[in-house]
């Protein structure tokens, strides 16, 4: 027999890991393919060809800028969000000679925590601060921590997870008031709801990843506000104003900036079918009578549409997640940077989970192009599969 079998091969697969990464948007491929042939030009370069991919190069940078309402000479292109957060955690909150203390929200991503606790951004001490059940940070919380000298704050926009977006103005109210920079991780907005983070009085520095929005991996950027030192995390070269050395990714970052451009512009059309695509799944799922509990904010104003963290009473997470991918729809347990780690969800458990839901619990996140007929089948083969996992004996529920 082989693997996968043909009535499984035939199969429509259904993508709901957008969260995860994007499928590359074909506008974004066919703008890069001249990039990957004859434009071979390195942007340092002075020559024709050199100048040619310089104007490629800035051309995404404007894109990017546009996006995140910020200024084109403020970006710093990267390889992607984890090398930008980490830029930004040892270029602006690195310790010169005294300890720091950074306050940091608890459900923030691994390229932010697992930096500060190996010490690799300069020996930052850390503060975690709490969320609520819905994975919220309360502004009451952060305005209390501030009572006490901070070097900084750092807070994502939105989580990758639940979906739950961070009361960011708040916060960056707060830090104005104290004059502490505030770092956002901003991976999660572009094409889901309004990313123009930069445009927030109080919001020092942010970054974003191409692929988390239709654009190719290996392509990111840290927008630091123009009054804000930051210093190098890569050095060797005068790339990116000397701010980042190695030579550009052409390729990568022109469609990194037609994928910023599609997702501002299309932001109305791609909102619009997330919310479709969620409501279409979840009413379905009630429809076939699944019990499950939502993880993360239930008003739709705190969340990310698009973005379903479910939990299952009495499974495992894992096993629906297997059950789902023989069944042709892909989904997640949680972050993609922690597959194959040994332990619960952090976000689900500083929400207060216990570890038996957190382990009882999937991520699925639609994207712009997902249909309302992709999630009514989604819904369905759920289902399918909850039904197979109960008729089983009853320790492959918790494995």
């Amino acid at each position: 027999m082989t693997f996968p079998p043909a009535s499984l091969a035939a199969m429509q697969r259904i993508y709901l890991d957008h969260n995860a990464s994007t499928p590359t948007d074909p506008r974004v491929v066919d703008a890069m393919q001249r990039w990957l042939g004859a434009a071979c030009g390195n942007p340092s370069s002075i020559h024709t060809e050199g100048r040619a991919a310089r104007r490629a190069v800035e051309d995404a940078r404007e894109a990017v800028a546009s996006l995140l309402g910020a200024e084109t000479s403020e970006i710093v292109f990267t390889s992607g969000a984890t090398e930008a957060n980490v830029t930004a955690l040892r270029g602006m909150f690195g310790a010169e000679g005294r300890p720091s203390r950074l306050l940091v929200s608890a459900v923030e991503h691994a390229s932010i925590l697992e930096p500060l606790r190996s010490g690799s951004a300069a020996g930052a001490g850390t503060v975690l601060l709490p969320v609520d059940r819905e994975g919220r940070l309360e502004p009451a919380a952060l305005e209390e921590a501030l009572r006490q000298p901070a070097d900084g704050v750092v807070l994502m926009a939105a989580n990758n997870e639940t979906g739950a977006l961070q009361p960011i103005r708040e916060a960056a109210e707060l830090c104005a008031a104290k004059g502490i920079r505030l770092h956002v991780d901003a991976v999660q907005l572009p094409g889901k709801v309004a990313a123009d983070v930069a445009s927030i009085p109080g919001v020092t520095s942010a970054v974003v990843s191409g692929h988390k929005f239709g654009g190719p991996k290996g392509a990111g950027a840290l927008w630091v506000r123009r009054s804000t030192r930051c210093r190098p995390l890569l050095i060797g070269g005068g790339q990116e104003r000397d701010r980042r050395a190695g030579t550009e990714n052409v390729p990568a970052l022109v469609g990194f900036g037609v994928a910023a451009r599609l997702a501002k512009d299309e932001l109305p059309a791609r909102r619009s079918a997330l919310l479709a695509a969620e409501t279409v799944f979840l009413n379905r799922l009630q429809e076939l009578g699944v019990g499950c509990r939502r993880n993360g904010p239930l008003d739709p104003v705190h969340r990310l549409p698009g973005t379903i963290n479910l939990l299952f009473p009495g499974r495992s997470g894992e096993a629906v997640v297997m059950g789902l991918d023989l069944e042709g729809v892909a989904v997640g347990l949680g972050s993609a940077c922690a597959s194959g780690a040994a332990k619960p969800s952090h976000v689900l458990s500083a929400m207060g989970l216990k570890t038996e839901d957190v382990l009882a619990s999937i991520r699925l996140s639609c994207g712009g192009g997902t249909s309302v007929g992709e999630a009514t089948t989604a819904a369905e083969r759920l289902h399918r599969v909850l039904s197979r996992i109960d008729a089983a004996p009853t320790f492959l529920h918790v494995i």
